[in-house]
């Protein structure tokens, strides 16, 4: 295995656990933004 496919595959771990964080902080939102709309 050469280094650089090494750094891709690292590059896109790490790229794939920000999507996951961000995707679960905007559920979190929606989900708040839900239940204060729920509440009215």
């Amino acid at each position: 295995m050469k280094s650089g496919d090494l750094l891709l595959e690292k590059l896109a771990s790490e790229l794939r656990l920000d999507a996951l964080r961000i995707a679960a902080e905007e559920r979190n939102k929606l989900y708040k933004y839900w239940r204060v709309l729920c509440e009215r």
